[in-house]
């Protein structure tokens, strides 16, 4: 049986940890396998966005409670930085 360009994209994206949507098998045979795996790999070199899900008594259980309340009265004083390391 000979490997076709369409099972080879679709090994990648199984390697990739996923595979490919059932709409896209189709097109899977139109591009090299080269050419999908430089968009996964462009794709998968994004950092995700930060956010802080943890609220005040969380951090506080981690930096104790007279750190997080001291952070907490900085950061509505508004000082900068500088200010903070002082």
């Amino acid at each position: 049986m000979a490997v076709t360009t369409q099972m080879k994209n679709q090994h990648l994206f199984w390697r990739a940890g996923f595979g490919a949507a059932a709409e896209d098998l189709k097109n899977l045979a139109g591009h090299s396998p080269q050419k999908i795996y430089a968009a996964l790999e462009k794709a998968s070199a994004k950092k995700p966005p930060y956010f802080d899900v943890a609220d005040n008594s969380l951090k506080g259980l981690f930096m104790g409670v007279t750190d997080a309340v001291k952070m907490e009265e900085m950061r509505k004083n508004g000082l900068d930085g500088e200010a903070r390391k002082k």
